[in-house]
């Protein structure tokens, strides 16, 4: 049944395109429905509630921001149409801060049976702060985060999809050698490193 869910809200779930491909899975078993169920309601909160991704995650600071549509900080629920920022501390080259946005394209929330589950689905997308772009983000990347009951049972679950890398400009070969690994290697153990501090806060609590 938990694959089912998967694939509504990430139907490239099963796809493994270039890019990075990530399965992060945190459950925990309750001795009743009834103790599993308030626990979902705290994970679905602090899902929702993107500012307290950073005490959950152990992160402190900033890392994550919800912004809404306009491009101005945000506090409370995410709602469609809003963005996340996300301070990733990769190396660069130039020390530069490096920030990634996205937009939350879709919040889904399920309840069927003795099933309760939220998704939200998120894009890559430019800064909105910076105004209007006439760029597209519809390709494969994505990234979904669901907090699910099955009975007894609270899953946390973090779908990051086809997630690609820029290569930052720099002067010459080695230059821009060093900025390719920094960026590929740097992301892909940060960003594993990440969503699992980030599922084990959101169903902990802690």
């Amino acid at each position: 049944m938990y694959g089912a869910y998967q694939l509504k809200y990430t139907p490239n779930a099963t796809e493994t395109l270039a890019g990075a491909n990530l399965d992060v899975k945190k459950r925990v078993s309750l001795s009743t429905t009834g103790a599993a169920m308030d626990l979902y309601k705290n994970v679905s909160e602090r899902l929702l509630h993107v500012n307290c991704w950073n005490e959950l995650s152990g992160t402190g600071g900033k890392q994550y921001r919800l912004f809404d549509k306009n491009g101005t900080i945000k506090i409370g629920k995410a709602e469609e149409g809003d963005f996340i920022r996300f301070d990733l501390p990769v190396p660069h080259l130039n020390g530069a801060q490096r920030y990634d946005w996205v937009k939350i394209e879709r919040i889904l929330n399920v309840k069927f049976g003795d099933k309760d589950s939220v998704a939200i689905r998120v894009q890559p997308a430019q800064n909105p702060t910076e105004g209007e772009s006439e760029e597209n983000f519809t390709g494969p990347t994505t990234n979904t985060f669901i907090a699910e009951r099955i009975g007894n049972t609270v899953t946390v679950a973090i779908y990051p999809r086809h997630e690609q890398t820029d290569v930052i400009e720099a002067n010459g070969f080695y230059g821009r050698l060093y900025n390719f690994l920094a960026e590929v290697i740097g992301w892909r153990r940060v960003s594993e490193t990440q969503w699992n501090k980030l599922a084990d806060g959101l169903l902990s609590g802690e």
